[in-house]
Parts: C-alpha cells; sequence; structure tokens
C-alpha cells in the first residue's frame, strides 16, 4: 500500500553539462510505502523532450534495499543504474539527428515492482530534401512507362514537365511514394530529350529523359553500277544506333570493314565480270533492327573488235596448277590454237563470255615458258605462261605487254640463280641491249613504230642453262 505525506515542492537542479534544470512537484511529499508489498514510484513517468542532446533528474523511491534502471534504447541513457531509496538518477537523450519522433523507455526495478520513464523525443527539423530512385532514363522510340520512387522530408510534392510528349502520373502526392513517367511513340529518327521536375517544399529533383529515335541505317549512295573491270566504290553508312554490319549475298561482290559506325565508310568491291551477261548483288547492311540495301548491278564484258582474254600473264609454281581465263570477241567463236605440250587447255573453243581453264603439270627442270594462242575470226591473242622450276630459275617482272603502233621501249629486270643470262628474239626488229648479263641486269626492249598497219606479236625469250622465261608483246597497227 502506497500512502503520501503532507503536500510539498521539491526542486531539484543538475549541475551535469547538458542536464536541464528540473522542478518537480510531488503531491503529498514523497510517497509513503508499505512495508508489506515490494514497491517502486519515481517522480516522472514522461518525458517529451526536443531533438537536442539533453536529461533530466529523476527521484527513485522504494521500500526496498536499493533499486536499479535501464533503458530500451542506445540513444536514451540513465545513471547510476543503482541507488537506495529516495535517491537521483540522471536520464540523458542524445541529439535526434532524423525528423522523425522517437520513443524509449526507463524502467526501475526494486523486488519484483517496477515503475517506468516514457521518453518521446521529437525529431529534429530538417530543411526541405526530395531525392528520386533514378535521375535518367533512356527508353526506346516506342510509347512506354516506368515508375520513379520520390523520397522526401516534407508532406507532399509536386511535378511539372518540360514536353508534351512525357508525361507523369499523380502530378502531386503524399511524400515516398511512386510517380509513373510515360512517353509518346517518337515519330521521327532523331533522339529527343525532355524533362520532370519534382518539386517537394523548397527542394527540387529532376529526372532526365532522353528517347532513342526510329532505329535507321542508310547509305549514300544507294546503288552502284559499275562496269565489268574489277573495281571498289566507298559508300558513307549513316545510322542512330551504335554499330552496323555489312553482308554480300555474292560472292563476286565484297565488303570491308565488316563493321562499323555512323559516318563511316564502307569499301565495296567487285570481281572482273567475264561473263556475257550483267550481274546484280545485293549488300546489307543491319543496325540493331533496322536495314538498308546497297544493290550492285556490273555490266557485262563487252565483246571487242577481234578477240582478248581476262588475263594476258600467268606464273604458275614448279608444283603445277590452273587458272581460268574469259574470252571477249565480237566474232561468232574463238578457238585455242596453239597449245605448249606441258599445258593442257579444256574446252578449246567457244564465244563470247565463256571461258577455258589451262592446267600446268608439275615441272621437274629448270624454269619453262610457253604461249597459249586464241584465235577469233582472223585475229588473236595470247596468254603468256612462264612456269617456275625446280632447277635452274630465270625470270622478269611481267611476261606480257600491249604497246601502241608507236616505236616504244620497256625496261625489265632479269634475275637468275645463274651467272650469266642470254636474251633472243623472235624477229630481227626487235632489239634487246644487253643482249646478255647477270642476275639483277636491267634488259631494255626496243621495238620501232609498226607501218605495216594490222597488229603484230613479238616476243624475247631469257635463257639460263636449261631455264627460260618468255616476254611476249602485242602491238598495235
Amino acid at each position: 500500500m502506497l500512502r503520501t505525506a503532507s503536500r510539498a515542492r521539491l526542486t531539484l537542479s543538475a549541475a551535469a553539462v547538458g542536464v536541464a534544470a528540473l522542478s518537480l512537484a510531488l503531491v503529498g511529499g514523497a510517497p509513503a510505502l508499505a512495508d508489506d508489498d515490494p514497491a517502486v514510484a519515481i517522480s516522472q513517468t514522461v518525458w517529451s523532450p526536443g531533438a537536442v542532446a539533453q536529461g533530466i533528474l529523476v527521484t527513485a523511491y522504494t521500500n526496498q534495499a536499493t533499486w536499479s534502471a535501464s533503458s530500451d534504447q542506445a540513444w536514451l541513457t540513465v545513471a547510476p543504474a543503482t541507488g537506495p531509496g529516495g535517491a537521483r538518477m540522471t536520464v540523458l537523450v542524445m541529439a535526434n539527428a532524423t525528423s522523425a519522433a522517437r520513443t524509449g523507455t526507463v524502467t526501475v526495478t526494486a523486488g519484483g515492482a517496477n515503475a517506468a520513464l516514457v521518453v518521446t523525443q521529437a525529431g529534429a527539423t530538417m530543411p526541405p530534401s526530395v531525392t528520386l530512385s533514378a535521375t535518367t532514363w533512356a527508353p526506346g522510340h516506342l510509347a512506354q512507362s516506368t515508375g520513379i520512387v520520390i523520397n522526401s522530408n516534407q508532406q507532399g510534392w509536386s511535378a511539372a514537365s518540360d514536353a508534351t510528349w512525357l508525361t507523369f502520373a499523380p502530378a502531386a502526392w503524399a511524400a515516398n511514394t511512386t510517380m509513373t513517367l510515360s512517353v509518346t511513340a517518337n515519330p521521327t529518327t532523331a533522339a529527343r530529350t525532355g524533362t520532370v521536375t519534382v518539386t517537394s517544399g523548397g527542394a527540387t529533383a529532376t529526372v532526365t529523359v532522353t528517347q532513342a529515335g526510329i532505329p535507321f541505317v542508310s547509305v549514300a549512295p544507294a546503288s552502284w553500277e559499275p562496269t565489268f573491270a574489277a573495281q571498289s566504290a566507298g559508300v558513307v553508312v549513316s545510322t542512330n544506333q551504335a554499330a552496323w554490319s555489312a553482308s554480300s549475298d555474292a560472292a563476286w561482290l565484297t565488303v570491308s570493314p565488316a563493321t562499323g559506325a555512323d559516318g563511316a565508310t564502307l569499301t565495296v568491291t567487285v570481281a572482273s565480270n567475264n561473263s556475257n551477261d550483267p550481274r546484280t548483288g545485293t549488300v546489307t547492311l543491319t543496325a540493331g533492327p533496322a536495314s538498308a540495301t546497297f544493290v550492285v548491278t556490273q555490266e557485262e564484258m563487252p565483246p571487242i573488235d577481234g578477240v582478248g582474254l581476262s588475263a594476258n600473264a600467268w606464273n604458275p609454281p614448279a608444283a603445277g596448277g590452273s587458272v581460268t581465263i574469259a574470252v571477249s570477241t565480237n566474232r561468232p567463236s574463238w578457238e585455242v590454237t596453239a597449245i605448249p605440250v606441258w599445258l593442257t587447255v579444256t574446252p578449246v573453243t567457244g564465244v563470247h563470255g565463256d571461258t577455258f581453264v589451262v592446267t600446268a603439270s608439275a615441272n621437274t627442270g629448270g624454269s619453262r615458258s610457253g604461249v597459249v594462242t586464241v584465235t577469233a575470226g582472223g585475229t588473236s591473242t595470247v596468254l603468256v605462261v612462264n612456269q617456275a622450276g625446280t632447277g635452274a630459275v630465270v625470270s622478269t617482272p611481267t611476261s606480257y605487254w600491249a604497246p601502241g603502233s608507236g616505236m616504244s621501249s620497256i625496261q625489265l629486270l632479269v634475275t637468275t640463280d645463274q651467272a650469266v643470262w642470254t636474251a633472243t628474239t623472235s624477229h630481227g626488229w626487235i632489239t634487246v641491249n644487253p643482249p646478255t648479263g647477270g642476275s639483277g641486269t636491267v634488259a631494255t626492249i626496243v621495238i620501232p613504230q609498226n607501218t605495216t598497219g594490222a597488229p603484230r606479236t613479238g616476243s624475247v625469250q631469257f635463257i639460263v642453262g636449261g631455264a627460260t622465261t618468255l616476254f611476249v608483246f602485242e602491238q598495235a597497227g
């Protein structure tokens, strides 16, 4: 049973730093405590301090020898932790650095009896603050939405957009909620940027939205019509994607590089078209989901007056090999009329645009030379074949020459693994100076003006040991 004495007022002051003066009004003075049951009482059971660090003095009364005190929060402390009846304890709170109020309890125990001081500390007055879960968004070109979480220490927020294609919902709401951003489909290939600004109290935060344009890739020009000859062309690739890739649907049509970025140049190369029909190939460019085509239409090999070959010289290795030669002519047909015994040709006849295959057998001796002659309607041309050997070797940088009708000359660097080479000519009107020499000697071949009115053919053969190499020219009339 708890009894009280006469009415009195007790004033306690704390000299400790940070502890506020405490004035206590005790009804009837200190409580009178019965001796039959354990009892404990405290001079204050509720405290509501501000956010700053501070403290109070609390007196504990008990009919037991001592009491003990404890706190359930780290920011709320009590000292001393034990004492006799009528002793005082200091209750301290640390500064509350957050804007939220917090509550803790100091419990005083004596025997089996308890008394509690409930402390509710106010939150700090914080400057206005607002943060977003994301400050950028990069959607694709299609219409779409995303959520942005808004955190604020104020009671609410409002938002505004600087672009009509960029909207949000809701327009204003309580703090710590989600705002939905939405973009309409971008109708252009250009990217566009907009900003949503969120305001809460005096604080602002922004999310910048950069929406991609419609994916595209293009080439300029979009097509090419090359002649029959092997050649290359450059085209500029434009795209709003990170990279593009290029591929061809024809073996005779190649591209380089296979990948690139916006503004890069793509080199497109065509091989010689040795047929009598034009041909078309397509280069496909891909960039993300976008694609474009570059169409190449190559002319056929035109008939020439007489007969011509896609190549007039071939230098097979000693092991042998094959080469394919295309024939161009405006005559009804052509025919292979001369073939060295160590070469085979198939087929030996055809029409404009047809090809024949020349095969050289293995050469186990010194380098050797020969001429394949192709005739069409009274005109002819040659394929000069100089095959490397396993024995003595002699060679020149080129094997064929087609000078005009006037007086002409050409210089050839003659190389050999032997001491001396010797040059012989097919006609007396051909001169070679010097007519003999060692490896590295430059031979000058001179032919006079052709006054016959018709094309003529001549040759120079360089001989060393059992090896030969042949240089053939066809002079215009």
